[in-house]
């Protein structure tokens, strides 16, 4: 049981290590992306909000551009 808790909490230290919190951002850039991509832009529009109220500066330019296609 040790040693499977260690595994467990050392796969977790290294995706925090590699997300550093914009895991989620890019998945919802991922899903606008399918959204414009089946002419849904409402839904992508809400999405990309989100990102460009709570992404970093390189995933708030990708949703500006998405934007740009869902407009």
């Amino acid at each position: 049981k040790a040693v499977e808790a260690a595994i467990v909490e050392e796969e977790g230290n290294v995706f925090q290590m590699f997300d550093g919190g914009s895991l989620p951002m890019d998945l919802k850039l991922d899903m606008a992306r399918a959204y414009i991509h089946v002419d849904d832009s409402a839904n992508a529009r809400v999405l990309l909000g989100e990102v460009m109220d709570s992404g970093s500066e390189i995933q708030r330019r990708k949703a500006s551009r998405l934007l740009a296609e869902a407009a």
